[in-house]
């Protein structure tokens, strides 16, 4: 990351599964913006939009633009 090179999807759907547990996302909230991540470099959009049907907390709203 320090280079500029961006991330794998694969550590960013980590990084975002591991924030989603803290104590502050389930008890404020949270905001996911740019997901999917249409890029496909690892993971195709069906794969990253199974991963968001299973986030926990689950969302109170989707919003698509």
């Amino acid at each position: 990351m320090q280079r500029g090179e961006d991330l794998s999807d694969i550590l960013v759907f980590n990084i975002v599964n591991e924030a989603l547990q803290s104590p502050e996302c389930k008890e404020k909230g949270y905001i996911l913006d740019g997901m999917p991540n249409y890029s496909e470099k690892l993971l195709t959009i069906p794969t990253q939009l199974e991963f968001l049907a299973r986030v926990y907390p689950e969302p109170a709203y989707w919003v698509l633009i």
